[in-house]
């Protein structure tokens, strides 16, 4: 699709996911540094301890009777309001009451453009051929999302101006200090704004949605997490060091409703295996959702454990499990969604308990997404 879009367009940038060689190293290098290193990603924990607290507000705020009135908006724009605080070292304001216009009209722009794209890759692809209907809406949504982030891009340089370079966090800086163009900066935050939002909206989604089925899980979670974090106190990173449970909870949501059905690969060299010659530059799937419910790796796989990634025993194989991916085209974002989930959860816990009253089946579009709105039932804890 990227490439479509150079076609049509000499000078279109290409974002780190679609670039190639040695280009690519090149951006991917620099964004590790920023996205894949532990100490740069706990600079954030702050910010994402204000943003857990505004959930919580919220939540208060709008439950009725015990139900929030659209949980997967919620999770989006929880997921949107993390992700934007890294990216631009300031708050979008979209978990409040009174959305800014601009944040407004980027959650439904952005929805537009999902559902746009779903359209285009699971249908015959016309757009490679012929310039179709729904292609051109697409090319203009796309246009108005970039304009949009771009908007935020500027709006962050500006208000971070004064800051000594060492205390500015924001993604564009950084890119621009280690020597990106402006362009390639700003083509570079914009992509990992757009498709941060979405994965994260969905295993936050679905990691509620087990919480809500086990309530055994959801109780050791919440004694482990009061053991560690005072009630009303922020998270630190010494705290996420000791929640252990927490952290597996995570792994295996992501293991029983992971939300992407697997990863391609495509090879560089040839390869045998179990005895099967594969030629260079095959298309390989690694299925997540099919090797994630197989019981050679995941004994009563369809059951929400987290304990299993503490046994010594039958430790979980290192390549079995891999919900970001693996090696040097890994999600450059993990770290980030990782912090958020951390955080939004010890802070949903501490709050309150809640059941899944409806058990949903799992549909795949562009992620894997429940075939239905969740019924869950949500109880203030004192």
């Amino acid at each position: 699709m990227e490439k479509r879009r150079a076609k049509d367009n000499p000078e279109y940038i290409f974002n780190s996911g679609a670039l190639e060689g040695e280009e690519w190293r090149r951006v991917r290098r620099i964004l590790d540094q920023k996205l894949l290193v532990i100490s740069q990603v706990q600079k954030y924990t702050s910010r994402m301890n204000d943003i857990g607290d505004d959930m919580i507000k919220l939540i208060k705020n709008q439950l009725h009777n015990g139900y929030l009135p659209n949980l997967e908006h919620f999770c989006y724009t929880l997921s949107v309001e993390g992700i934007g605080s890294v990216l631009f070292d300031y708050r979008l304001r979209v978990l409040s009451e009174n959305i800014p216009e601009k944040s407004k009209q980027f959650l439904e722009t952005l929805e537009r453009w999902n559902h746009l794209l779903q359209y285009l890759l699971f249908s015959f692809p016309w757009y490679l051929y012929f310039d179709t209907p729904t292609w051109k809406q697409f090319i203009n949504t796309s246009i108005q999302l970039e304009q949009i982030a771009s908007h935020y891009v500027k709006m962050a340089d500006e208000l971070n101006k004064n800051k000594p370079a060492e205390e500015r966090i924001d993604l564009f800086h950084f890119l621009k200090q280690e020597g990106l163009s402006e362009q390639e900066a700003t083509v570079n935050t914009v992509s990992m704004f757009i498709g941060g939002s979405d994965t994260t909206r969905y295993t936050l989604l679905w990691l509620i949605y087990n919480l809500g089925r086990f309530p055994l899980v959801q109780q050791t979670l919440r004694e482990e997490i009061n053991s560690v974090v005072r009630y009303n106190t922020p998270i630190t990173s010494e705290n996420l060091k000791q929640l252990k449970y927490l952290r597996n909870t995570i792994k295996e949501s992501m293991r029983l409703t992971p939300v992407t059905y697997g990863v391609t690969r495509v090879l560089d060299d040839p390869i045998v295996v179990s005895g099967y010659e594969i030629p260079p530059k095959t298309p390989i799937l690694l299925p997540f959702y099919r090797v994630n419910k197989n019981p050679q790796y995941f004994p009563d796989p369809y059951n929400f454990k987290p304990e299993r990634f503490f046994t010594e025993e039958n430790p979980i194989q290192k390549w079995v499990h891999l919900p970001f991916g693996a090696g040097p085209r890994m999600c450059q974002g993990f770290r980030v969604s990782e912090l958020e989930m951390y955080i939004a959860i010890a802070k949903l816990v501490q709050n309150f308990e809640w059941k899944s009253e409806e058990e949903v089946e799992p549909i795949e579009k562009l992620t894997i997404v429940p075939e239905r709105k969740l019924k869950i039932h949500w109880k203030p804890l004192q």
